[in-house]
């Protein structure tokens, strides 16, 4: 039974892994070029590549103050749901979009389900800015990655998944040589791990993550 179990959850890893549009140092690096861009003066830059317009929007006072306390906390959450609540929920149910039955109604419901149960001190609301800045991140990476290697990750043809496999690598090889140093991985989840385990993981009946989020909660 138990061995049954292990090789079912193994499967699931193995086949939804290669489906992350970046890797985790991907996401971390992207990520702390836009902390870096919110917290040097209070605003968000974005260009227009067409026209080449640079719009600007002020950073939210709360958002501010949680990167500003949290960075630690911001660059755990960044790790998204590839790596909470689990691997396999982040794979299966986080990142696809509902199924037809509207079961768990994929990344949409689990964002705003963090973004509601982590409202509380700096902390809570660093994490949950990295959360959804993976969430961005995935949303422009899964669109980059499928058109370069011809469409969305499938097993079945096999080259499709080894494009996805070596075009990911090689974007992860062409960050900066000094883009992993320094404090660029110093992540906590010091003073949010209670939280994580009651909004991520504590499905009691009748809650949100009961059998609605968590469609394999027992």
């Amino acid at each position: 039974m138990r061995r049954t179990l292990f090789a079912c959850l193994t499967a699931l890893c193995l086949a939804s892994s290669p489906a992350m549009a970046w890797k985790p140092t991907t996401h971390a690096y992207f990520a702390d070029i836009a902390a870096q861009d919110a917290l040097d003066d209070g605003y968000i830059t974005i260009p227009n590549l067409k026209t080449g317009q640079t719009l600007t929007y002020p950073v939210d006072p709360q958002a501010f103050e949680a990167l500003n306390l949290a960075r630690q906390q911001y660059r755990a959450g960044v790790l998204g749901p590839d790596a909470y609540p689990d691997i396999v929920t982040g794979q299966q149910v986080i990142h696809p979009v509902a199924d037809e039955s509207g079961v768990a109604d994929g990344s949409n419901a689990w964002l705003q389900h963090v973004w509601d149960g982590f409202s509380g001190s700096p902390q809570q609301r660093a994490f949950r800015l990295g959360f959804l800045t993976h969430a961005a991140g995935d949303m422009y990476g899964h669109s980059f990655i499928n058109y370069f290697t011809g469409g969305n990750f499938t097993l079945s043809p096999i080259d499709n998944a080894i494009r996805h496999v070596v075009l990911e690598g090689y974007i992860d090889k062409r960050l900066p040589a000094n883009a992993l140093t320094g404090s660029f991985f110093d992540a906590s989840i010091a003073g949010i791990e209670e939280q994580i385990y009651q909004v991520m993981i504590r499905a009691d009946p009748g809650t949100a993550l009961d059998g609605r989020l968590l469609p394999y909660s027992l």
